[in-house]
């Protein structure tokens, strides 16, 4: 990520730690750009020429939701789909 989206992306998670939705780990660097990493490697290290919503939704869900969110033992992290079909 460039130093500017980096800084923007890490603004965001920022409020989100204010909110109590994420983890204020997920402010290292490292962790708030694992998601554009792993893009990054679909691109770069696969050769693809456009990434499926099925790998996106798989990297959001599976991968940098349950990394960045809170959550006690006993819940387990909302996915990208369930919070929105929660605020419908």
């Amino acid at each position: 990520m460039l130093d500017a989206s980096l800084t923007r992306w890490l603004t965001v998670l920022g409020r989100a730690v204010a909110r109590g939705q994420a983890r204020p780990e997920a402010l290292s660097p490292p962790i708030a750009t694992v998601a554009v990493d792993l893009l990054r490697h679909e691109y770069l290290i696969r050769g693809a020429a456009t990434i499926a919503d099925h790998t996106i939704t798989e990297i959001v869900d599976t991968i940098y939701l349950p990394l960045v969110q809170t959550h006690s033992d006993t819940d387990k992290p909302k996915t990208r789909r369930e919070s929105a079909d929660a605020e419908e």
